[in-house]
């Protein structure tokens, strides 16, 4: 009921957060909050309710019992414990799919977690940093800030609009001396972008990316390439 006062107990296991916001999410410093951003809708609606951030390990359907282990600090002991319920909602998400290329698992950033997102963003300070120190040869500042997308669905897209976002945006501020040596590349298997949507939609998701920045401008004239038609076979260090 809308307007129910009954307590809820909400227990989420391996939190998969809406991917499109944590590409706005991962570049901007601070911007990352915690707890999870649903939990205030959720508590607008029922302030009453808990949440508890765990792994469901086993479900005893007879007792209706969870038995839970929590995300602790690895330093920490693992807390195990159980928690009853009236209804049970299983929404386990997805795992990850590499499509068998080989080295994604090694050495590319997933993007669908909170921890992707940080480890993106530090990611590319980073790189960026190292760029920056003095006597570093040009043909390893191409190489350090050259970022490659695999992937030109939605999260691909809007991440790339992000990252060069970022680029134009807090660039000038902090890296001026590396920027005209970036290169984001989209790297996609088929010959459209935004597959899901309709054309109009793919094409001006195209005309934004690949945007050339004007003379003035001191970046490289085109930062973001489309490579489509393309299939990534294996991802080196």
């Amino acid at each position: 009921p809308a307007h129910s006062k009954c307590k809820y107990s909400i227990l989420l296991s391996f939190s998969l957060l809406f991917a499109p916001k944590l590409n706005s999410s991962l570049i901007i410093f601070g911007k990352l909050t915690h707890p999870p951003i649903f939990l205030f809708f959720l508590w607008q609606f029922n302030p009453d309710a808990t949440y508890l951030e765990a792994a469901a390990k086993d479900i005893d359907l007879e007792k209706q019992v969870i038995q839970c282990t929590g995300l602790t600090a690895e330093s920490e002991t693992i807390a195990e414990f159980s928690v009853p319920y009236d209804r049970l909602i299983v929404a386990v998400g997805a795992r990850i799919n590499t499509f068998g290329i080989k080295g994604v698992e090694e050495h590319c950033c997933y993007l669908k977690q909170i921890d992707h997102a940080r480890k993106i963003r530090r990611r590319v300070v980073n790189l960026f940093e190292r760029a920056e120190l003095p006597g570093t040869p040009p043909e390893t500042i191409k190489k350090l800030l050259t970022f490659c997308v695999i992937g030109a669905g939605p999260t691909g897209v809007e991440f790339a609009g992000e990252l060069r976002d970022f680029i134009e945006q807090e660039g000038p501020k902090y890296y001026k001396n590396v920027l005209k040596y970036v290169s984001i590349k989209i790297i996609e298997a088929t010959p459209v972008v935004l597959r899901p949507f309709d054309k109009q939609l793919q094409d001006a998701a195209v005309k934004a990316l690949t945007v050339e920045s004007d003379d003035t401008s001191p970046f490289a004239k085109s930062i973001t390439e489309l490579i489509i038609n393309k299939k990534v076979s294996e991802v080196t260090k």
